[in-house]
């Protein structure tokens, strides 16, 4: 009887494994078992949990995104105000402002 609840769970691995790796690596146990439930095996979050941790299946834990707006330990150097508050200007095109815009890429926020 011992070698039947063995394989039972063996199975059970089994498709865990599979949902698993078909999250690409992201599925923790309440989506897992969510997911066997819809495929009609029935698995409680709790044992789905336990199996995943005695066989080393950890789902990818994302940091959450966090919005940053300035850098004010930065290095580089900070260019002159050469308007110092004056916006008046005598024809069009004489004076431009901008605003900084930072963008996330591979290599970090630029």
């Amino acid at each position: 009887m011992h070698d039947v609840v063995n394989e039972k769970e063996q199975e059970l691995v089994e498709q865990i494994k599979e949902v698993y790796e078909q999250s690409k690596c992201r599925y923790g146990s309440p989506r897992i078992s969510f997911e066997l439930e819809e495929r009609g095996i029935r698995a409680s979050r709790p044992r789905v949990a336990r199996l995943m941790q005695n066989h080393h299946i950890q789902s990818i834990i994302r940091k959450k995104y966090r919005v940053r707006t300035t850098d004010s330990s930065h290095t580089y150097t900070i260019a002159d105000n050469h308007l110092a508050g004056d916006f008046q200007a005598v024809r069009p095109a004489e004076k431009w402002v901008s605003d900084l815009t930072y963008i996330r890429t591979g290599e970090g926020w630029l």
